[in-house]
């Protein structure tokens, strides 16, 4: 921006943060992802937006931006738009594969 009127302020910002893909958390959804979906690999994703997870990570909490979810490309194209939407059997199976999470977290 060529133009000293314009003033930009920064309100807020974060350091770049990443949670180990070892451990207790990784290792249980990774179990239970290659269980629901054998065959398919688990690989670490760039995130380019902005996630919540600096704040759990900030205090030592690994935290993860997993979705336990099959979205069809429609559903994918909707993220964040007016009309975000999930189908019926996504909110089942993403809510069984989170308590299935948290279940083998419970019993280690």
């Amino acid at each position: 921006m060529a133009d000293d009127s314009i003033k930009v302020d920064v309100i807020q910002t974060f350091i770049a943060g990443a949670s180990p893909s070892q451990g207790e958390l990784f290792r249980v959804i990774s179990d239970l992802a290659k269980k629901r979906d054998p065959g398919v690999p688990i690989v670490p994703s760039l995130l380019y937006a902005f996630t919540d997870c600096h704040f759990f990570r900030d205090i030592g909490i690994p935290c993860y931006g997993f979705v336990p979810f099959k979205l069809s490309s429609k559903e994918l194209a909707g993220i964040h738009g007016n009309d975000e939407r999930v189908s019926v059997e996504n909110v089942k199976d993403g809510s069984r594969m989170m308590y299935d999470i948290v279940n083998g977290l419970a019993i280690e």
